[in-house]
């Protein structure tokens, strides 16, 4: 039992190092089939949801052409009636 002696013997094992010994490996760490499903789910409901905002932004919401047509009707009558006030030579170039 000295521990420079090269005669003793190691220790022999007890049942609970045999059984430690021949038991199955632990299983890898990971998801469980249960975190999957529920991931799986907020993933569909996220997709979903991303679906139901790209489709409500594209209904109607940009400009038409009535809209564009008035809006250039407006900003031609306001540059005829502001046509005499302006003097420089360049703000009436960019104007035109």
């Amino acid at each position: 039992m000295y521990p420079n002696d090269p005669y003793s013997q190691p220790p022999t094992p007890s049942g609970i190092d045999y059984l430690n010994q021949i038991a199955a490996p632990p299983e890898p760490a990971g998801f469980d089939k249960k975190t999957k499903i529920i991931i799986i789910i907020i993933a569909l409901v996220g997709m979903l949801s991303l679906g139901f905002i790209w489709a409500a932004s594209q209904s109607g919401s940009g400009p038409t052409v009535s809209n564009a047509i008035m809006r250039v009707a407006r900003l031609q009558t306001v540059t005829e009636l502001q046509k005499k006030r302006l003097k420089n030579s360049t703000v009436t170039d960019i104007n035109s």
